[in-house]
């Protein structure tokens, strides 16, 4: 948790008050510790060359490296806390700038940087893909405290996984941690491996072509942390909170790592003519002892406070798992309470949803009856009609043959009229010729008689009608018949 950093990152004031207790307690261990360490510090930093620079073969992304044992999830107590990992390597980082790293060493095929600070705390660099990855030590500890590679950061305590940021700085949810648990894994591996490795490997200066074709791009890595730093009310809070008593511990090797950048700067500008600047454990001298002395001195007072705060946690943790297994029970309560009443409002829902499929079925139903009667008067309606066409056609057709047998009757009756007028004109004929021809006989008898009476008295000659001539049919009239215009012509030669 993020405690463990508290002494820390207090004022040198704090520290040198926690050195002396200590020096009182037990001074000549503390010493002889203190100026090995204080030696080491300043044979650590070695000048910058000027040769020409050098390849640099990046070192395996995160999901390239070997696999390692699983990394163990804890959590901090305050979410505001989630920040001092990133704060206190934040302001490590401001503290060096750009000055150039203090000596370079080898693990495998990749060539890392390191930084020392007074404190005896450290910072090594190695380039990756897309950028770089920064490992962060406390004083004297070879688990880092915070990973960052160029798409996340990891906070470790102890090396417990305590935070991931995403690659602007912002803290994830913690749900998320185990998907990220892997590679923390893997990257704190590594962390342990090439700490060693600086502990133990040859060391090596740096080329002043490479650190300058590098500068910016960690500069800019910077700059990305503050940019967010400033858009993150949260982080800015933590920042505003301890701000103060960063400036004042990281004040001294500020100064220090400004006066080499300027120096960097000026020597780079001549093109690397002449010496090198002399690094800057070479002039630190008793400045450096004395911060180491302090370094030591709260390591010791951070080592026992870190104990008594271990067992503080304990008890909290102790307290929080009650409370969370209290909280539990509640929440299954809750929880089943909640199912209970889900339940209820699916039991209602369910009873809702079959009364309205109860309504639907009898509103399907009087549709379906009301399809049926419509139905139902549509072929009554259809039959009615074909009734009445039927009818309609029955009665036209009984019309046509009243018609027809009307025409036939008339036509047979107008057929026997004609036969009968036919026949009595021919009896007529008949019996008019019959008369006529009794008229001729009549006629030509009294001809005869009249011939014969003629005869008597010198009768001239009479011609003779011509054998079956005709005798005249129309306007006959036989000679008895009285006709009051009628005049016996005895003159007449027919006569």
């Amino acid at each position: 948790m993020p405690r463990t950093l508290s002494l820390s990152s207090a004022s040198p004031v704090v520290l040198l008050a926690a050195c002396a207790v200590l020096a009182g307690c037990n001074p000549a261990p503390n010493s002889a510790d203190t100026s090995s360490s204080s030696s080491n510090s300043v044979a650590l930093a070695m000048p910058l060359t000027s040769g020409p620079a050098t390849s640099i073969a990046p070192a395996p992304a995160a999901s390239a490296l070997p696999p390692a044992p699983p990394v163990r999830i804890i959590h901090v107590t305050q979410p505001q806390d989630n920040y001092a990992y990133i704060e206190r390597a934040d302001a490590m980082s401001d503290a060096f700038g750009d000055a150039p790293p203090d000596y370079g060493y080898d693990y495998g095929s990749t060539r890392l940087w390191a930084w020392h600070g007074h404190d005896n705390s450290v910072r090594l660099v190695e380039p990756i893909g897309g950028g770089n990855r920064y490992y962060y030590y406390q004083p004297g500890a070879s688990y880092p405290y915070l990973i960052r590679d160029a798409d996340y950061t990891y906070g470790y305590d102890d090396g417990q996984l305590v935070v991931i940021y995403d690659s602007e700085g912002r803290p994830l949810p913690p749900p998320e941690f185990d998907r990220y648990s892997d590679r923390a894994g893997r990257e704190l591996a590594r962390a342990q491996a090439v700490y060693a490795a600086s502990q133990n490997s040859q060391r090596q200066q740096v080329a002043a072509a490479n650190w300058a074709a590098r500068r910016a791009q960690m500069d800019a890595a910077r700059n990305q942390w503050q940019a967010e730093q400033n858009r993150d009310a949260d982080w800015r809070a933590y920042h505003d909170q301890h701000e103060a008593e960063q400036a004042a511990y990281w004040q001294g090797e500020q100064a220090h790592r400004q006066q080499e950048s300027q120096a960097f700067n000026q020597w780079q500008q001549q093109g690397y003519q002449g010496a090198p600047p002399p690094a800057i454990g070479q002039n630190r001298g008793a400045a450096i002892v004395t911060t180491a002395l302090v370094a030591a001195a709260a390591g010791a007072m951070i080592q026992h406070n870190a104990d008594q705060h271990k067992m503080h946690e304990q008890q909290e943790q102790l307290q929080a798992q009650q409370q969370a297994e209290g909280n539990q029970q509640q929440q299954q309560q809750a929880a089943q309470q909640a199912q209970f009443h889900a339940q209820q409002a699916g039991a209602a829902q369910q009873q809702a949803q079959f009364h309205e499929q109860q309504a639907a079925a009898t509103q399907q139903q009087a549709q379906l009856h009301e399809h049926e009667a419509a139905a139902a008067q549509q072929q009554h309606n259809a039959q009615q009609a074909q009734f009445h066409e039927q009818q309609a056609a029955a009665a036209q057709h009984q019309h046509a043959n009243e018609q027809v047998q009307m025409h036939q009757q008339q036509a047979e009756l107008a057929q026997q009229q004609h036969a009968q007028q036919q026949a009595q004109m021919h009896q007529q004929q008949a019996a008019l010729a019959q008369q006529q021809h009794e008229h001729q006989a009549q006629l030509h008898q009294q001809q005869v008689q009249a011939a014969a009476a003629h005869q008597h008295q010198a009768p001239p000659h009479v011609p003779q009608p011509a054998p079956n001539h005709p005798a005249p049919q129309a306007n006959a009239k036989h000679p008895d018949d009285k006709d009051p215009h009628h005049h016996h012509d005895h003159d007449h030669p027919n006569g």
